[in-house]
């Protein structure tokens, strides 16, 4: 069995951290930087925005709560989503 130095550890260890290194920049900082958008949103809509819910739905902020928002989708048609629906504004 071939005797490996302490010293050609890291040089293994390298090749297996790259991988990782990678996901994070490309994968997780991403998507914690859109999540972090989408919450900023969410928690800043008001009355009369025009958006756009997680399934498609493009309809205007009728009324909120904490946890809510009632949208008009068409005039008198008012629906209850929760917050977390909403993924970007209407353009």
């Amino acid at each position: 069995m071939p005797d490996i130095s302490a010293s050609l550890i890291p040089f293994l260890l390298v090749p297996l951290a790259i991988p990782a290194v990678l996901a994070y920049f490309f994968q997780v900082r991403p998507n914690r930087r859109r999540a972090h958008a989408i919450a900023v949103l969410q928690s800043g809509l008001h009355v009369g925005d025009r958006i756009v819910t997680h399934s498609g739905l493009h309809a205007t902020v009728h009324a909120l709560t904490t946890d809510t928002v009632d949208l008009e989708v068409r005039p008198g048609s008012i629906h209850r989503y929760d917050r977390t629906t909403v993924i970007r504004l209407s353009s």
